[in-house]
């Protein structure tokens, strides 16, 4: 494998634990805030069986390469641009960098 090829496996790469990150981060938010139940603040682990339908719907919501795009150069970042078949996924992606943006310290 190349160099050059290496180096964007590596990005990917960092996308994607810094994806599996912010689903953890946004389910203990989620926990933290009542979602789950009382009993569930002040014992997280009562709510670990709900983990995978929240990540489910994680999924759903947020574009996982969202996380690696201040990774990108700009030439894939167009590239990525020009790949998205609609105004939906387009608002997702967006919606997703947005997110990926906001919480603190992941995208530095």
């Amino acid at each position: 494998i190349s160099t050059l090829a290496n180096k964007d496996l590596l990005k990917v790469l960092i996308g994607m634990e810094r994806y599996r990150a912010a689903q953890y981060f946004a389910f203990q938010q989620a926990v933290t805030s009542g979602r789950y139940g009382e009993a569930a603040k002040f014992n997280p682990n009562s709510a670990a069986p709900q983990y995978g339908s929240f990540v489910a719907g994680f999924n759903q919501k947020y574009d996982p390469r969202a996380f690696a795009f201040d990774l990108m150069s700009p030439a894939d970042r167009k590239r990525l641009g020009g790949s998205m078949q609609s105004e939906d996924e387009r608002n997702r992606f967006r919606d997703s960098v947005t997110f990926a943006h906001d919480l603190k310290g992941l995208m530095q």
